[in-house]
């Protein structure tokens, strides 16, 4: 489910415009083993793993810790979803429409 959300990403938004942070919170050796190798050379998505689950705990670390000051928009979602479109550019689009 992972690697289909983050391809969704890949192939419908401007791999310019984003970074994906993956904050993993106990999958398999094997499944580590998988998403490292699928993200490896891909600059704009970056795994953190946590050997505990607390989702607002863990959300406000990737912020704190993980996240540049540059960032102006940040969206949360599970694995389980994918992009359908170019989601990234309709969330700038919309910021620029409502704050002209």
């Amino acid at each position: 489910m992972l690697l289909d959300c983050v391809r969704s990403f890949q192939e419908n938004c401007d791999i310019n415009r984003y970074t994906i942070f993956i904050a993993d919170t106990g999958s398999s050796t094997e499944e580590i083993d998988q998403i490292k190798k699928y993200i490896y050379g891909f600059d704009n998505v970056k795994l953190i793993e946590y050997d505990y689950y607390n989702f607002a705990k863990i959300n406000n670390d990737v912020v704190k810790n993980h996240v540049s000051d540059d960032i102006d928009f940040l969206l949360f979602c599970n694995n389980d979803i994918k992009i359908l479109n170019d989601v990234i550019h309709y969330i700038f689009r919309s910021n620029y429409l409502f704050s002209s």
